[in-house]
């Protein structure tokens, strides 16, 4: 396929893809900001339906400053570590040391 063509296709789904709005978010749809600090983390967050995560159900999370979506309890741990971590559950897709402030 040639460039122009591989245009074709891709514009007009960019131009679709900007008009859409999957997830509503913002603080006019309830969203809140997390505290500017190091190493910090949410509150737990309760979700509006459980969420299923390696045959555990979990009812809310918690968002760190460092790029992880934890359950159970934060982490504040300030860069990343080996898998798995004391048994704690987490996704970090984009664990790192972020300070925020």
């Amino acid at each position: 396929m040639n460039l122009q063509r591989a245009l074709l296709v891709v514009i007009p789904l960019l131009e679709l893809a900007a008009t859409l709005e999957l997830l509503p978010f913002g603080t006019q749809h309830g969203d809140t900001f997390n505290v500017k600090q190091d190493d910090g983390c949410s509150s737990a967050q309760t979700l509006s339906k459980p969420f299923q995560y390696h045959g555990t159900s979990y009812e809310s999370l918690f968002v760190c400053n460092n790029g992880l979506i934890t359950f159970g309890d934060p982490v504040f741990a300030f860069s990343p570590q080996e898998f798995p971590i004391n048994g704690r559950v987490m996704i970090a897709p984009l664990w790192a040391d972020t300070d925020v402030r």
